[in-house]
């Protein structure tokens, strides 16, 4: 936007922080999403390392999660100290140049974040589906396609600005870097971020309804594999987010127009914690948890585990029986394919030969037996 002439007769921006009005619901609901994922992560970890099933897939969502809460304390951050939904004529040069530097470094930290939590959910899926020699490709094929996506926007914003040291500053911004360059780049993050996500949980699919189990078993198995899929959600919603908001424009009779900083100041700062942080914030966070839902799964299965019988104690079948006919559909749901596979001998369990990994030993991943994606009809 283009300086008026009577720019210098407009009033300055306040050089002083006014706190009056200081918005702490964005700072504090990010900080609060970033401890519920952390704790989710280290819940998951703990059941995977007592379990002894610690795979690839745990070992990368450690830095995945280093990531997400470095985004959440930026974001906490940012919202408590940069003036974001303060009104607009209350924000000093300070807070926005704080701003600026905050949306400069999301740019560069969330393709790293997102990628990774990517990146442990398909190696996650490779353990359980990976037998499945097109499951398997697929996987594979992704994993690349998520490291050239993190390469790709690791690059981009490095020519947002003829140098980028000058995007720290206020007034240098507009004449040294690209507002359209910008806001294309994060436009098209974001979209290749969505449509990963709708492949990446839709894909149990198929080699779901290729295993030889009854349609029940298989549908509840299938809702763990695919809750990441309401990740889309705050995604789109941040997409078209960075697609109309941009440049949102203020009524003519808005106060702000008596000021400098309507100039300068992008019109929807005073909203950008809930139109940005929050949804940016809960997007990887409804990752998080739906990528430990199936070793929460495991864990509570075991909870849900009868103790052992001492030795000559008659078994209390009609006790028994009750007991499965009383529980409930969430208990059904995450005991389902666990006592099966303890149960289970070698003799049991079989592979194609013409599979990719059919020397692969069977084994199974929080109660999910991945012999069974070698039983496809």
């Amino acid at each position: 936007m283009s300086l008026p002439p009577d720019f210098d007769k407009l009033i300055p921006p306040p050089t002083e922080i006014n706190d009056a009005h200081k918005n702490y619901t964005f700072g504090a609901t990010t900080a609060m999403m970033g401890s519920i994922g952390t704790v989710c992560v280290l819940v998951r970890l703990s059941i995977r390392y007592r379990s002894r099933s610690f795979g690839p897939d745990d070992y990368a969502i450690i830095p995945a999660t280093v990531l997400f809460l470095a985004w959440c304390i930026m974001a906490s951050y940012l919202c408590l100290n940069a003036g974001v939904g303060k009104p607009l004529w209350e924000i000093t040069v300070d807070q926005f140049s704080m701003w600026i530097r905050g949306q400069s470094a999301s740019l560069w930290l969330y393709p790293a974040m997102s990628g990774s939590i990517r990146i442990s959910v398909l190696l996650f899926f490779r353990r359980i589906f990976g037998i499945d020699r097109t499951t398997n490709k697929i996987i594979l094929v992704l994993l690349g396609l998520q490291a050239a996506y993190i390469i790709t926007f690791s690059i981009t914003p490095a020519f947002i600005c003829k140098n980028f040291g000058d995007s720290v500053t206020f007034f240098d911004f507009g004449t040294h870097c690209s507002q359209k360059y910008f806001a294309n780049i994060q436009t098209a993050m974001y979209t290749f971020s969505l449509a990963f996500d709708v492949v990446l949980f839709s894909l149990p699919v198929y080699p779901m309804f290729k295993l030889q189990m009854n349609k029940q078993h298989r549908v509840k198995v299938l809702f763990i594999f695919m809750c990441g899929i309401i990740t889309t959600v705050p995604a789109a919603y941040k997409l078209a987010v960075s697609v109309k908001e941009w440049a949102h424009p203020l009524s003519a009779d808005d106060p702000f127009r008596k000021y400098q900083m309507y100039y300068i100041v992008p019109g929807q700062y005073d909203v950008y914690g809930e139109t940005f942080w929050i949804p940016s914030t809960l997007e990887p966070t409804l990752a998080i948890i739906a990528t430990s839902l199936p070793a929460f799964r495991h864990g509570i299965a075991q909870l849900n585990k009868a103790p052992p019988r001492a030795a000559g104690e008659p078994r209390d079948s009609s006790g028994a029986n009750q007991k499965r006919k009383g529980r409930s559909w969430w208990s059904s749901l995450t005991q389902t394919g666990t006592e099966e596979y303890y149960q289970m001998d070698e003799s049991q369990v079989g592979f194609h030969h013409d599979s990719q990994d059919s020397t692969r030993a069977p084994t199974a991943v929080d109660g999910f037996n991945t012999a069974d994606s070698s039983r496809t009809r």
